[in-house]
């Protein structure tokens, strides 16, 4: 019985060593250096400030989409049928008829 005894507690003890060591090294894997630094007080002059932006060329809203085609770069080397064919919900049959959604809206001769 005793050496039963002794041996719970030495598991006992072995196992509180390993969870001792276990959270010792979480603990420690934890910590962090300080990573703010201190910005010191300058002025920079520019010459100049050029901001520039573009838009999407397809947007989709509730109720539309828009295909800003002058703001395609194609444009100038497409002709109009072409750039049809890239515009979502709208097929283009050969170079006669134009549909939206599936529903024929131009035919063009």
């Amino acid at each position: 019985m005793k050496k039963k005894i002794a041996e719970s507690r030495t598991v006992e003890l072995i196992f509180m060593m390993l969870l001792y060591i276990v959270c010792t090294g979480y603990a420690s894997a934890q910590t962090r250096n300080d990573t703010i630094r201190q910005m010191s007080d300058s002025t920079v002059h520019l010459k100049e400030v050029q901001v520039s932006a573009s838009r999407p060329l397809i947007k989709a809203e509730l109720d539309k989409i828009t295909y800003h085609v002058a703001d395609d770069p194609d444009s100038r080397s497409m002709t109009l049928l072409e750039m049809l064919r890239k515009v979502p919900m709208v097929t283009v049959e050969g170079n006669v008829v134009v549909k939206v959604k599936g529903i024929q809206t131009l035919r063009y001769r």
